[in-house]
């Protein structure tokens, strides 16, 4: 994602990584639990060298099998059960966090937040999740492999 304009200098892009990864310590945390859904067609997206997209494939099938963490994956067969037009974040029924290409916007409206609760599940009742899930993503996985080889 950092090798992608904007470029970042060096020295934010390694904070921002360094607090990526301390942030995902959280995920290891027994005491809290995570829901996660993503649309198919994002984890399709050649957005760094296949090598490195088949890694990050890897670690979401393996996050999937914590006990804290569901990961749900809206598979392109189906109707969609929305449009998905941004990236959002969900904490505890009190925060919503708004990913835009240039900034986060926050929301503590209660109104706001039950919108975003509801698109969240109307995607989360459509997602494969389990075994089914893993296998869609081990497939989209070596999809990216033979390209590898190939280059």
């Amino acid at each position: 994602m950092f090798s992608l304009p904007p470029a970042l200098p060096d020295e934010t892009r390694a904070r921002t990584v360094a607090a990526r990864l301390e942030r995902q310590a959280t995920l290891y945390e027994d005491s809290r639990s995570f829901r996660f859904v993503i649309c198919e067609h994002v984890l399709r997206w050649l957005i760094c060298e296949p090598a490195v997209m088949a890694v990050q494939l890897d670690r979401l099938v393996s996050l999937s099998r914590l006990p804290n963490v569901a990961i749900g994956v809206v598979p392109l067969t189906g109707r969609m059960p929305d449009f998905p037009m941004t990236c959002f974040s969900i904490h505890d029924d009190r925060l919503v966090i708004v990913e835009t290409f240039h900034s986060e916007i926050t929301t503590r409206d209660p109104r706001d937040i039950q919108t975003y609760v509801d698109t969240f599940e109307r995607f989360a009742d459509v997602a494969l999740y389990g075994d089914d899930m893993r296998a869609l993503v081990e497939s989209i996985r070596d999809e990216f492999l033979p390209q590898q080889e190939r280059a």
